[in-house]
């Protein structure tokens, strides 16, 4: 009698699921080395159901559901398996379509595969942007050399081909975390190729296969004019509504190949440093899906880097919050980051008020989700104690990052970088308060904490040596204050090589401590040792190279060199205009600076004109009573009668 009992509903469960189960598969990521195979023990928790699936040995798993017709909207609440993880990181919380007919596919990468196969593109990608990056250098040096470019026109070039060249290493990591998420058992041949080709760095023949599949021209419009034609289909007539959907999914279809086409396009072009079609690219792309959030990312990310347009980057930002707004529960945790996401950009925009109003809406949310108290919260309070940093309140930045230190410290899982890094932020604006003292036994704290973690050659233990050593000139303990910044020197020599610019700018505050010292010789070694680099690597139009050359002068001065001064005061100048124009109060001290050396050397007219300069930039921004306008107008009162008394002898 038991066994008939259960076998009643047994049979009428099986009734059922014809209906009612959706069934799935989970599979692992095909590589191009290997196809992906059928993934067992994968846990699997839908929202709303209380009990989990687990995948069998053959990749599938199915779970009843009787309130489920049809289309209707389901979400996965959890899959997870020790030593992989989602390729598609947003499947969970994503809205997907009930079907009694199509099972729901889930891919799922190692971990481990992932990090190797990451590692091993962005050294692809690396060596191959060098190599690229030299033979345009060379070029350039031919077209200097033939005089097909003036020596200004080289200059620039070799200055924007640089800061592409920098920019591009910003984002070869996400590039090569896309590659690495590439599942091949869905590529053609063609297709595979082309992706083999990227991962490999053969940049000129995935190019080349592309453009034979390919024509990136006008791919948006070509999308839309056939989306209208199928919307003018469906219109005229029900009886063809059927073919029509059939065709859009052909389109939808092509359209995700275009997009993988364009984003193939687009990493070539970076790599080419050729920003305008890299930007034509992945801005093609975000426009063929709007809704799709890592498209809009990712174009965000890319003119956020390379052009600095932050009125572009807000508009896919609000993008990305109106999507997760109408397609996540408010407590999702995508919905706080995408006001995050925006909360930062206008902080890099300097619009402190509205990047307040969106960080605090995602504290607020985190908040809700996770309690007071849970570390997810730090990085919400960390980036709005930087907004009141730059908005010139320290108690309430102060109030901020401790708040995020506070958290780190309670959390579960102790993160030691992420502490040290707070105590950093906090060392920072005791800095700016003036409490050398109080700045000091952080940095110590965060020094010893990323000794522990990171041992005594990595570039972050270097900084903590700097901005320690940048405290102790600021106590004017100079010894410890060399002591430290040599510490950082050779740390970043190891890492970094003798070209780097933060070895020039370690070169630089080793150059002001020996000035500080009155051991003038040695500074001027320190401060040619960092022109050195900054003119080779076309970095000397940068604000910290014209202060070197401000310093140089000054130590000229001292030496009583004034033609040496007055030729360094004037390069100062010259780079300091190129960076801020001619109305700033750095310009007006430049000018200063520079009429001095031509009174020590005699030129009074020529002193006169420039203290006047001078003048004329401080009543322009700075208050009629600063005492710096004062002093201006008493040299050059001073300078005038001496000049009249000249005169009449």
């Amino acid at each position: 009698m038991k066994r008939l009992f259960i076998a009643l509903p047994l049979c009428f469960i099986a009734f059922m699921s014809l209906a009612q189960t959706q069934r799935g598969y989970v599979k692992t990521l095909g590589r191009p080395e290997k196809a992906g195979h059928p993934l067992e023990g994968v846990v699997i928790l839908f929202q709303g159901y209380h009990n989990h699936v687990i995948s069998d040995d053959k990749g599938d798993f199915s779970l009843l559901m009787n309130d489920k017709k049809n289309g209707d909207a389901y979400s996965l609440q959890q899959v997870q398996k020790s030593g992989y993880e989602l390729n598609e990181s947003d499947l969970v919380g994503r809205k997907l379509a009930f079907s009694d007919q199509v099972p729901l596919v889930i891919v799922m990468a190692s971990t481990e595969q992932l990090q190797a196969d990451k590692q091993r593109i962005e050294d692809n990608a690396y060596a191959m942007a060098q190599r690229n990056h030299a033979y345009i250098l060379d070029s350039l040096q031919q077209q200097l050399q033939t005089n097909a470019i003036t020596q200004e026109q080289y200059r620039s070039q070799m200055d924007d081909i640089q800061k592409k060249f920098e920019n591009f290493q910003l984002l070869i990591d996400g590039l090569a975390s896309h590659y690495a998420h590439t599942d091949y058992d869905y590529l053609n041949e063609k297709d595979r190729e082309i992706n083999i080709c990227i991962e490999n760095g053969e940049l000129e023949r995935a190019d080349s296969l592309i453009h034979i599949l390919f024509d990136p021209i006008n791919v948006l419009e070509r999308f839309q004019k056939t989306l209208a034609n199928l919307d003018q289909q469906i219109a005229q007539a029900k009886d063809i509504i059927d073919q029509a959907n059939s065709d859009l999914a052909v389109v939808l279809e092509q359209q995700k190949k275009d997009a993988e086409y364009l984003y193939q396009l687009y990493t070539i072009a970076l790599a080419r440093f050729d920003k305008s079609n890299a930007r034509y690219y992945i801005e093609t792309r975000a426009a063929l899906d709007t809704a799709n959030i890592l498209w809009q990312k990712e174009a965000s990310e890319f003119l956020r880097i390379y052009y600095a347009d932050y009125p572009k980057v807000i508009e896919y930002e609000h993008r990305i919050l109106r999507y997760v707004l109408t397609n996540y529960d408010e407590l999702h945790p995508d919905v706080a980051s995408a006001y995050e996401l925006l909360g930062v950009t206008y902080l890099d925009q300097g619009s402190y008020e509205n990047a307040l109003e969106y960080l605090n809406k995602s504290l607020e949310l985190r908040t809700k989700a996770h309690g007071e108290n849970d570390p997810e919260l730090s990085t919400s309070y960390n980036n709005i104690g930087c907004v009141y940093n730059f908005m010139g309140d320290p108690d309430k930045s102060l109030e901020y990052f401790q708040k995020a230190l506070e958290l780190e410290l309670i959390a579960p899982v102790r993160n030691d970088l992420s502490i040290a890094s707070d105590y950093n932020n906090l060392s920072a604006v005791y800095w700016n308060k003036g409490q050398s003292d109080i700045a000091l036994e952080y940095l110590l704290k965060s020094l010893n904490l990323r000794l522990s973690v990171l041992g005594e050659n990595n570039l972050q233990v270097a900084a903590s040596y700097n901005n320690i050593g940048q405290v102790y000139i600021q106590l004017n303990d100079l010894e410890k204050a060399s002591d430290y910044i040599n510490k950082s020197l050779n740390a970043r020599l190891k890492l970094l090589g003798e070209t780097h610019p933060d070895i020039a700018e370690t070169y630089n505050v080793l150059g002001n401590i020996s000035y500080m010292k009155k051991d003038y010789d040695k500074a001027l070694d320190y401060y040619n040792k960092a022109l050195n680099i900054w003119i080779l690597g076309q970095w000397e139009f940068n604000r910290t190279p014209a202060m070197c050359h401000k310093s140089m002068g000054q130590t000229y001065v001292k030496l009583d060199n004034f033609a040496a001064a007055l030729e360094h005061f004037n390069r100062a100048l010259e780079i300091s205009i190129a960076i801020f124009g001619e109305n700033h109060p750095l310009i007006a001290g430049c000018y200063n600076k520079t009429g001095f050396a031509y009174y020590k050397l005699g030129q009074l007219e020529k002193a006169l004109e420039h203290y006047q300069k001078s003048l004329k930039v401080y009543e322009e921004t700075l208050p009629a009573d600063d005492p710096l306008i004062g002093k201006t107008k008493e040299n050059i009162a001073k300078l005038q009668e001496e000049i009249d008394q000249s005169k009449k002898e």
